[in-house]
C-alpha cells in the first residue's frame, strides 16, 4: 500500500494495491480512511468502504486483502517504543541485527511473486562461514559471536538501498537482491570487498 507524499507508508505484499488507501489525520483523535481504488478492496471491522473518508475508531481491524490485516490504535510514547520493541524482536537476529529466517521466508514469497508479475530477475546469495564450528571450539562462542557480528556488520555496509540481509543459520547469511541478474549480483560481490 502506498500513500502519495512524504509520509507514504509501504506494504510490501503481492495481495496489497501500490495505491491501495489513504489515511487522513485531522488531528491524533480524528483518523479516516478512504479507498483509492484497490483491486481486493478496503474493510473496515469486515464492511467494504468507499472513496469516501470513513472516520476510525481505537481497535478498528483494516483489511487491506486476504492476507493483509491492519488494527488501528492510539499509543503513547512507551506503548509505541514498546510495540517497536516487539517488532524488531519478531523480525530481527537478536545478536547480529539482520532479519531473521522466519522474515526472510515471508519476504522471499512475496519477492518471487513480484519477479514473476513484473518479469525481473532475483538474485538470492548465500554465504557460510567455513570453519566456524573451529573457532567455537577453540576460542569459545564470545569470539565466534563476535565474528558473526562483524561479519554482519561488513555485509550490512556494503549493501545496495534495498537489498534485503538476512541471519538464515548458526553461520549462515543471506542476501536477496531485487531486480538483479546474476552478472550484476557477481559483480556487486567483486564491489563488496567483505
Amino acid at each position: 500500500m502506498r500513500v502519495a507524499g512524504p509520509n507514504a507508508i509501504v506494504v510490501p505484499h503481492s495481495s496489497v494495491s501500490r495505491t491501495h488507501a489513504e489515511f487522513i489525520v485531522h488531528s491524533p483523535e480524528e483518523v479516516y480512511i478512504r479507498d483509492l481504488g484497490s483491486t481486493n478492496g478496503t474493510r473496515v471491522n469486515g464492511d467494504p468502504i468507499s472513496d469516501t473518508p470513513h472516520r476510525l475508531n481505537v481497535d478498528d481491524r483494516i483489511r487491506l486483502s486476504k492476507r493483509m490485516l491492519l488494527k488501528f490504535s492510539l499509543q503513547d510514547a512507551l506503548e509505541s517504543k514498546m510495540q517497536a520493541g516487539l517488532y524488531s524482536s519478531a523480525m530481527r537476529d537478536g545478536l547480529t541485527g539482520a532479519f531473521n529466517k522466519r522474515f526472510l521466508l515471508d519476504r522471499m514469497e512475496e519477492e518471487f511473486a513480484h519477479a514473476k508479475r513484473h518479469g525481473t530477475p532475483l538474485a538470492l546469495l548465500v554465504m557460510d562461514l567455513d570453519h566456524f564450528k573451529k573457532v567455537n571450539d577453540t576460542f569459545g562462542h564470545s569470539a565466534g559471536d563476535q565474528v558473526l557480528i562483524t561479519t554482519s556488520e561488513l555485509i550490512q555496509a556494503n549493501l545496495r538501498a534495498g537489498d534485503l540481509f538476512a541471519r538464515y543459520g548458526g553461520e549462515e547469511f543471506v542476501v536477496l537482491m531485487r531486480e538483479t541478474d546474476l552478472q550484476s549480483a557477481v559483480q556487486e560481490i567483486g564491489r563488496a570487498h567483505v
